[in-house]
């Protein structure tokens, strides 16, 4: 086919209950020649009023043409409801006053016109938070991301040290995005430990949206009890975990997401510990409540267990890994063990509002579970040329194609099936709902139970390009479910999948490990992935 003169409308599709205004990143694919300046693009709302945007190209075609463009869109659905935004060519984008941004000496200060954001370089990197125009001061203390090491004694959390860069990356009318990199504290076990914290702050908006990786950059494995991104903020007398509420009163509240299928709640102290209750998969957020509100969202949580969360008057911890399954029993489950080069991304929320403001902020920590998402239409992905030369979803063109994929589940995408998987899967006492592929390195990925190692339970690391085969799929019918699962394998192929450091072969440092029991374990093989 060939491009249409008109560029496409985009929609966004709100899966929530309540009606959501928010910061939406997308990208979109022109075709060859169609675009040569990415700042003309604009979108106009359903009254033709024009919008701001923020654009910035990701891809050129051969010549300097735009690719693909990375679009943040200022946009407002209702509950259970979807937005349409037309894309249209303008002169210039409309005046906002965005955000405003101020260094002063080794500190930066963000103002997003919601709060106002300090960050330092300090192990609590972001030192205040400034709401209602700055007369509701919220003070952080400690360091922002903990460990809690697995070997020696005594086991006892350690803040991450002063990170040895702060940088302001990106900067624009509607977005703007802090890396902070340093490392980890030397600990028994643990002696290389690099982190990274994206920051991303959006006009309007009283909340961040944190990336956190961790690398392990040395030789042999690190070996962690728990790996935890803390808020501390004295005097916090309430909070809600998972639909628990109640007061601190001296006690602390603890959370854990054992499996895919189970998690537990806990009180306890110095004196008492008392078991709450259980559940099958946990909503992913808390909050706590003192003269501010503050929330942690972390995205995707119960398929990445073991993790969980710890609350106290002193503040809120996401643990991104634990495993302490129960108060009173350390390290009651094996520790987390790092390969060298490997790392491993979590998508987090800190959102932060007035007390009174509590239930705005839940909404907040409760969509973030959700991202939005805006699609063009499956004619004009294959007519941009991104992903070459695609035909559209058509069941009269391709009748016996459509109904192969109509009849697959796109979360099992990459996993094999037949009567000699099946009796693997018998064998080895699979999990045949879910073949094992939750957790902190497994989601995202497709099990390998058949093949050259058939009494062995492997992984194949993304073989052969799930990601690509799902984002195609995307493009020729629009359906999200697949975008889903492609955003899973390609976040995948980025941490675990990859060799990010090595000291021995420098030159393998961006290659794919070849598929093995532990991820991470083997030397590149390219072949296995394209």
């Amino acid at each position: 086919g060939s491009a249409e003169a008109l560029l496409p409308t985009l929609t966004v599709l709100n899966p929530s209950p309540f009606s959501r205004a928010e910061l939406v990143t997308s990208g979109g694919p022109f075709p060859r020649g169609f675009i040569t300046d990415p700042q003309a693009v604009g979108i106009v709302d359903t009254d033709g009023k024009p919008l701001p945007s923020q654009n910035r190209t990701l891809a050129t075609w051969p010549g300097g043409s735009v690719k693909s463009l990375l679009l943040d869109l200022p946009v407002a659905v209702p509950a259970d409801g979807a937005a349409t935004l037309p894309l249209e060519i303008r002169d210039s984008q409309p005046e906002i006053s965005g955000i405003s941004v101020e260094q002063d000496g080794d500190q930066i200060r963000i103002d997003t016109g919601a709060a106002s954001f300090t960050f330092s370089p300090s192990p609590g990197i972001i030192e205040e938070v400034a709401l209602d125009a700055g007369s509701n001061l919220l003070k952080l203390t400690g360091p922002l991301g903990m460990l809690l090491n697995h070997d020696g004694f005594p086991s006892r959390f350690s803040g991450i040290l002063s990170p040895d860069r702060l940088e302001l990356i990106e900067q624009g009318p509607l977005r703007v995005r802090l890396i902070a990199e340093g490392p980890y504290p030397d600990v028994e076990g643990v002696d290389g430990l690099r982190y990274q914290f994206r920051f991303d702050l959006c006009a309007g908006s009283a909340d961040i949206r944190l990336q956190h990786t961790v690398t392990n950059a040395t030789p042999g494995k690190a070996r962690l009890r728990a790996l935890s991104v803390r808020l501390n903020v004295a005097g916090l007398k309430s909070f809600d975990v998972d639909g628990e509420s109640g007061s601190f009163d001296g006690q602390e509240t603890w959370l854990v997401q054992h499996t895919h299928e189970n998690f537990y709640t806990w009180r306890y102290s110095d004196r008492s510990t008392s078991f709450v209750g259980e559940g099958a998969q946990n909503r992913g957020y808390v909050h706590a409540i003192g003269k501010q509100s503050l929330g942690i969202s972390l995205r995707d949580m119960w398929e990445q267990h073991p993790n969980g969360f710890r609350l106290d008057k002193e503040g809120i911890q996401v643990d991104l890994w634990t495993s302490d399954r129960v108060p009173w029993v350390l390290g009651s489950d094996p520790p987390l063990e790092l390969t060298e080069g490997e790392a491993k991304s979590h998508d987090i929320l800190l959102a932060f509002d007035s007390a009174e403001g509590a239930d705005k902020l839940t909404e907040r920590l409760v969509a973030f579970q959700k991202p939005l998402f805006a699609s063009a239409s499956p004619q004009w992905y294959c007519a941009s040329g991104l992903f070459g030369p695609i035909a559209v979803e058509d069941s009269d063109l391709f009748p016996e194609y459509e109904k192969a994929v109509a009849a697959m589940e796109p979360g099992m995408m990459g996993h094999g099936r037949g009567g000699p998987w099946e009796q693997i899967v018998a064998h080895t006492h699979e999990d045949r709902p879910t073949y094992q592929r939750y957790g902190f390195r497994h989601f995202g990925d497709n099990p390998l139970i058949w093949g050259y190692q058939t009494k062995y339970r492997m992984w194949a690391n993304s073989e052969y390009d799930v990601a690509h085969c799902a984002f195609t799929q995307f493009a020729r019918s629009g359906d999200l479910r697949y975008l889903h699962r492609g955003r899973q394998a390609a976040l995948h192929n980025r941490d675990t999948d990859v060799i990010h450091a090595t000291r021995e072969h420098p030159e393998w440092v961006g290659a794919p490990h070849g598929h093995w029991i532990d991820h991470a374990e083997k030397a590149p093989n390219l072949g296995h992935l394209w």
